[in-house]
């Protein structure tokens, strides 16, 4: 027994030190796939240094009118109808404790439209603020300090035309966070809900870690008991949140658990930025999760489900008292911790943060039917993966989509826009 109990030991440790200097040795090919970018708005700036605007998500509204809103995070809310710009609400304004400062995990969010927006005038925004703004709802499992709030709120306006905004707003939901990093990122309603489905209605919220891994606060992830690194679903017109203002679906996987919170749809993400749903087949909920050092992530997006942080970046192990820069092979016994794999996934030789994008299922560009298309946000690269191979248990093949100028030369974004840094987004 002794015997076999040091030699257990000693498989554990090589084990534990395999590690990968080169997590995805493949190259990401190009699709020969070539696209010319033409300017579709301008949006106007915030600053007078760079960047001169933050512009971070454009979603077109539900009510028919063709009209398209974009944020900037350094507060505003800009409305596009036939081709101009106007501004639609000033958060800094709203909000006196309003933050876009330190940039990464700071400023106005994201914002979603109601499916009823037509008839019931409700659209939803996240924001940060100072730390102590006001009581929070939650607070971290543990941390060294709160360093700034993330709120959400609900507005309803009294005319839906009406520009700027006229109307009251409320507040939702209130977290605190123990670092300047990964807050919320993405709000949406699944666009693909109808009024028969139990997930009509329902608000997803992405949450990253709070630098939790970063700053060894590790009670805050891993677990449904947080708030941290999980993507919630609430209903924003309920009211058997703890707070009395929204509500939490009885569909929800931890809705009655007493060791969890119910809001958690799903966890295990470092930095959930984007989500999307596939508008045809099975509706695949697909995100983009912002890897630490070596990997970056789609995920295919199930309820209940741990997708491994901070136990596991991409397919590989990681282990922050290791190394918060290294990776290693999966242990002989993964299976049993149950986490979920990325479905498509590419490493830092190709681009350091992933942007989540869209599934293409327009009739314009033929080729691209059916490609989930997505990026990295410094260099501006463009890839695409077909959203029907992404499946649990398999990781896709990804391509590269490449930009061509006015005159068919090869460019690229950073070329195209004459910065180092493009900060792509998409939708």
């Amino acid at each position: 027994m002794k015997l076999r109990l040091l030699l257990f030991l000693s498989i554990l440790a090589v084990q534990s030190f395999a590690q990968v200097d080169n997590p995805v040795p493949e190259a990401i090919p190009a699709s020969g796939i070539l696209f010319e970018l033409q300017e579709y708005v301008t949006i106007p700036i915030s600053s007078g240094q760079e960047p001169k605007a933050r512009i971070n998500l454009l979603r077109e509204v539900p009510d028919g009118s063709g009209r398209q809103f974009v944020n900037d995070l350094r507060g505003k809310f800009w409305v596009i109808d036939n081709g101009e710009v106007s501004i639609y609400l000033n958060p800094v304004v709203e909000f006196p404790d309003f933050i876009q400062e330190p940039g990464k995990g700071t400023g106005f969010g994201a914002f979603a439209f109601h499916p009823e927006f037509a008839t019931n005038g409700k659209f939803y925004t996240s924001h940060a603020e100072a730390a102590a703004s006001a009581p929070a709802d939650f607070s971290p499992m543990e941390d060294n300090g709160i360093a700034l709030q993330w709120v959400v709120h609900e507005w309803t306006t009294s005319d839906i035309n009406a520009v700027p905004f006229e109307g009251t707003r409320r507040e939702l939901l209130r977290l605190d966070f123990p670092y300047v990093l990964h807050g919320i990122q993405d709000i949406q309603f699944n666009p693909t809900a109808t009024p028969d489905d139990e997930d009509y209605g329902l608000l997803y919220i992405c949450v990253g870690d709070g630098g939790s891994s970063l700053n060894f606060l590790s009670a805050n992830i891993q677990t449904a008991a947080s708030y941290l690194g999980t993507i919630l679903r609430i209903d924003p017109l309920g009211n058997n949140s703890i707070n009395g203002q929204y509500g939490i679906p009885a569909t929800n996987p931890f809705a009655g658990d007493l060791g969890s919170m119910g809001e958690v749809w799903t966890y295990g993400f470092r930095n959930p930025h984007r989500i999307c749903w596939d508008t045809e087949g099975d509706h695949k909920m697909l995100i983009g999760d912002i890897g630490e050092k070596n990997l970056e992530e789609v995920n295919l997006g199930l309820p209940g489900l741990n997708y491994g942080w901070e136990n596991r970046e991409g397919t590989f192990l990681y282990d922050r008292e290791l190394g918060q820069s290294l990776v290693f092979e999966l242990p002989v016994d993964d299976a049993m911790y149950d986490y979920t794999y990325p479905v498509a996934q590419f490493d830092h030789d190709e681009g350091l943060a992933i942007v989540g994008g869209l599934v293409y299922r327009g009739s314009a560009f033929p080729e691209l039917y059916g490609k989930y298309i997505f990026g990295d946000i410094p260099s501006g690269r463009v890839f695409m993966v077909n959203a029907d191979e992404l499946e649990l248990g398999s990781l896709a093949d990804i391509e590269e989509l490449n930009f061509v100028d006015a005159d068919e030369n090869p460019t690229n974004l950073l070329q195209l826009i004459g910065t180092n840094r493009a900060d792509l987004r998409f939708g």
